[in-house]
């Protein structure tokens, strides 16, 4: 097999994979419609951020969830743990 089957191959199984989840997610939309609701998960602010899961996001995911959940603004010019340090210490 030769370096142009190869992809073409590659890309074949990209395209079926890429489908399989495609119909996978609208029978699962379908299911979500057809499920009574569940009872509601916590809010963000009732959950409780590790230093191991804060480093896990972005810069810009930190700034999010430090705008919307503790009302702080961060500099996303500092460094990550600078701002793992902020938003760890305004959760208390």
């Amino acid at each position: 097999m030769n370096i142009h089957q190869r992809r073409r191959a590659a890309r074949i199984a990209a395209l079926e994979a890429e489908q399989k989840a495609a119909a996978q997610a609208a029978q699962a939309a379908q299911a979500a419609q057809a499920a009574p609701a569940a009872p509601a998960a916590p809010a963000v602010e009732d959950a409780k951020f590790t230093k191991a899961s804060l480093n896990k996001m972005s810069k810009d995911e930190l700034e999010q969830l430090a705008r919307d959940s503790f009302d702080i603004e961060l500099d996303k010019r500092k460094r990550k743990g600078f701002l793992v340090k902020a938003i760890l210490k305004a959760q208390g």
